[in-house]
């Protein structure tokens, strides 16, 4: 039976069908080849879940973990090269016994340090050094990486040789990446540095004290520890090379991140989940080596979540990818899961916020412009498969729009935003993106057909953003004929438009058009645009259900789309509106919300 689902899927693939078949024979084989495939997926991800996951040492992450509270950072992305200074006594010792010291690592390619290396001690017995180790420590199994600059020798021989020639010879093993610098600038919702030594002591020391307790959710090969402070900690997948794929992007990254654009997120900078650090732990048990990131959580430290009911489960988080993987195959995998996962998916965010969230006004186009240019920069590092991870808690007095403080502090890590739904009433979320080291593209998608949320970066970027408006409604915000914005602002500013200014939607918009009946439709009046009269289109689509995406445009914009105001007003002059010429759609003038855009780049002036 698979076979011949097999051979249905490669005549659909093909857009083929057998001689004298009909197009709806067509059509219902594409259908069953989807379903099949989703199957298979499905299939796929459990067998994953039957092979053994790397396994979690506390001891020894724990140690590798120490030394990141006070060793100086290195620039983003750098490698984590530990160093070794062989002189005096230790230098012989390695000479005399290098049996000790070295043996092939598990892959038989290089050297490595042996189970009875003790590089990471102090040899205070001789007197020429303290110290020997500059770095994190030297684990049995951890590779060499140089000797005085130079490539390691291939055999403990050529090694020995190499000793005798230096009086001073330098190891060196590259055990991992140093990410602290990345994310500089950031600060977690209690002030500290996002990737300082405040939290990072705090998490070695939970690492070494507590019993790990695993996440079992996700159904991929990397084992997750979610119970420590302030952090995730989770294996990275080495078949999927993404420990170099961190070591390629994250130095533009972090470049990204202090750019002056990134600067009108207000007091926010980014979403993506901050990695600090990565560092490698041999595993001689399994004969590997696994290299383990460390990623701050999406959530609040000490506050309990709001749980909200829902079919009997009780649910404070969601992972996201955009309404188009809500409840088809375009998502084989939560498609066919189990309620405790799907309810925690798109296809439950639609039913539990069918008419989805109105954002509070603190933060919220702030949020929305730094997500879509994190998504962006994914998306040029070819990123895809990434979701937006927020967790639910109750709203407090603090938290209320009137007393948003977004513009006065530093960017903090994660996003709490405030949100109400019809159904559930005020709440907070704190909101983040996570597993967003992924680069591979499903077959299917490749193939033109749904089944798997791996699409191309592009396309994937601009399926997720559409959850603006779809899922998240932006609080509407007033304008006046001078440009002033009504609502948040700086304490005792207002934030100004001007004409001929930059502005970059923060969500899709879509305008009907055409005529129809005789009537116009989607133009309501003409307006004089240097000297030439133009349509002004006024009349937009609006996303009113969070499980169905409204149709029938003519013209749209994408989260992202950059134009120039034309005008303050609407397209009959009232007010609460803007007019605004995009840059994909010349030629034709738009009648756009105030909370629709964000203008780049921003200004404020004294309140008078």
């Amino acid at each position: 039976i698979s076979q011949a689902f097999s051979w249905m899927c490669f005549f659909a693939r093909c857009r083929m069908t057998p001689l004298g078949a009909t197009i709806s024979l067509l059509l219902l084989t594409r259908s069953l080849c989807i379903r099949h495939e989703a199957d298979a997926e499905a299939a796929q991800a459990d067998r994953d879940e039957l092979t053994p996951k790397p396994t979690f040492h506390p001891d020894l992450v724990g140690a590798m973990l120490q030394p990141l509270g006070w060793l100086p950072r290195e620039d983003c992305g750098m490698p984590f090269v530990t160093t070794i200074r062989l002189s005096g006594n230790l230098r012989q010792q390695v000479i005399d016994h290098p049996g000790d010291y070295f043996s092939y690592s598990s892959d038989s390619t290089v050297l490595a340090a042996s189970e009875v290396s003790q590089f990471s001690v102090p040899k205070a017995a001789d007197s020429k050094f303290d110290a020997p180790l500059v770095g994190l420590p030297v684990l049995p199994g951890h590779k060499l990486s140089s000797v005085s600059g130079t490539a390691p020798p291939s055999n403990v021989e050529l090694l020995v040789k190499k000793l005798q020639e230096e009086t001073e010879p330098e190891l060196k093993f590259e055990v991992g990446l140093d990410l602290r610098r990345c994310f500089e600038g950031i600060v977690d919702l209690t002030g500290a540095d996002i990737c300082g030594s405040q939290a990072l002591d705090r998490l070695a020391s939970g690492a070494l004290a507590q019993e790990p307790i695993l996440d079992t959710m996700g159904k991929g090969g990397a084992t997750i520890i979610a119970n420590l402070p302030d952090f995730v900690i989770k294996s990275l997948e080495e078949e999927k090379g993404e420990y170099d794929i961190l070591k390629e992007v994250m130095p533009g990254i972090g470049a990204d991140l202090q750019t002056e654009i990134r600067r009108a997120g207000g007091c926010f900078r980014t979403a993506i989940a901050p990695i600090c650090a990565v560092v490698e732990v041999p595993d001689l048990d399994a004969g590997n080596s696994v290299h383990w990131m460390i990623m701050r959580k999406v959530g609040i430290e000490g506050e309990k979540t709001l749980k909200l009911d829902f079919e009997g489960d009780k649910i404070d988080k969601q992972d996201l990818k955009g309404p188009k993987f809500a409840n088809n195959l375009r998502d084989g995998k939560t498609f066919l899961a189990a309620p405790d996962v799907w309810h925690r998916k798109d296809a439950g965010f639609v039913k539990l916020f069918p008419n989805g969230l109105m954002m509070g006004e603190c933060g919220s186009p702030e949020a929305a412009y730094v997500l879509e240019k994190d998504a962006k920069l994914l998306a040029e590092k070819r990123m895809t498969d990434y979701s937006l991870f927020f967790q639910t808690y109750s709203p407090t007095e603090t938290s209320s729009d009137a007393k948003c403080t977004c513009y006065n502090d530093k960017p903090k890590f994660p996003l709490v935003l405030n949100a109400k739904s019809k159904q559930y009433g005020q709440m907070r979320i704190a909101v983040g993106i996570i597993d967003w080291i992924e680069r591979k593209v499903n077959t299917l998608r490749e193939l033109g057909l749904p089944g798997s949320t791996m699409l191309p970066p592009t396309e994937f970027k601009e399926w997720w953003m559409r959850m603006w408006p779809v899922y998240f409604h932006l609080p509407q915000r007033s304008l006046d004929e001078t440009g002033r914005l009504g609502n948040t602002s700086p304490a005792g500013q207002v934030e100004m438009l001007s004409k001929d200014h930059e502005v970059v939607a923060l969500q899709k918009i879509k305008w009907s058009g055409g005529f129809t009946s005789g009537f116009t439709s989607g133009w309501s009046h003409k307006v004089w645009l240097e000297d030439q009269k133009k349509y002004c289109y006024s009349s937009q689509l609006q996303e009113l259900y969070s499980e169905h995406i409204s149709s029938g445009s003519k013209y749209k914009i994408f989260t992202g789309d950059e134009g120039r105001i034309v005008s303050m007003g609407s397209c009959k002059g009232g007010p609460n509106a803007l007019l605004v010429a995009w840059n994909r759609l010349p030629g034709r003038i738009f009648e756009v919300l105030p909370e629709q855009v964000m203008q780049i780049p921003r200004i404020f002036v004294q309140q008078s």
